[in-house]
């Protein structure tokens, strides 16, 4: 999941949040070696990637991107970056 996370001078930076099996870990060469792969322009490469256990959901078990959002920056704003 991708989203925003609020930037004083740019108003958002981007952010990825992934969520890894059994409390493993989460390389960050992993992630840009696979986004390299997928032919992604550095451009588009998230600058905070944060592992999650699972993704916020709705009440109908839908991908919340609000609570997304919000995860993100409560990750960023902690520095788990």
């Amino acid at each position: 999941m991708r989203g925003p996370v609020p930037d004083e001078i740019l108003g958002e930076r981007a952010a990825a949040l992934v969520v890894v099996a059994d409390g493993g870990d989460l390389p960050l060469g992993e992630v840009t070696a696979h986004l390299h792969e997928q032919g992604l322009s550095k451009a588009k490469w998230p600058e905070y990637v944060f592992a999650v256990p699972d993704l916020p959901q709705t009440a109908v078990g839908k991908l919340s991107r609000a609570g997304a959002r919000s995860l993100a920056a409560s990750l960023a704003d902690r520095g788990a970056a």
